[in-house]
């Protein structure tokens, strides 16, 4: 894989935990419309048989052969107060 769409995958997978990149940040980062960048990660991210790949993100765990994704929410934390 190139190093343009290594760093596609990446991009992504920082703005994941906050709903997803800005369609501003993914056009000044890669030239891509919204959704140009969302087809071409999916792409990317599915083996030829169209299973995921798994995740290698920072926000993950190995669990022997598999990984588990965790993912923040806010309403997770027990200081955080609803407005």
């Amino acid at each position: 894989m190139d190093k343009y769409n290594l760093a596609l995958i990446e991009f992504y997978r920082r703005w994941e935990p906050f709903g997803g990149p800005p369609a501003s940040e993914i056009l000044a980062q890669f030239g891509l419309s919204e959704n140009q960048f969302h087809a071409r990660y999916r792409a990317l991210t599915r083996n030829r048989k169209g299973a995921r790949v798994p995740e290698t993100s920072t926000g993950s765990r190995e669990q022997g052969s598999t990984t588990t994704k965790y993912t923040f929410s806010p309403h997770s934390l027990p200081w955080a107060v609803e407005i």
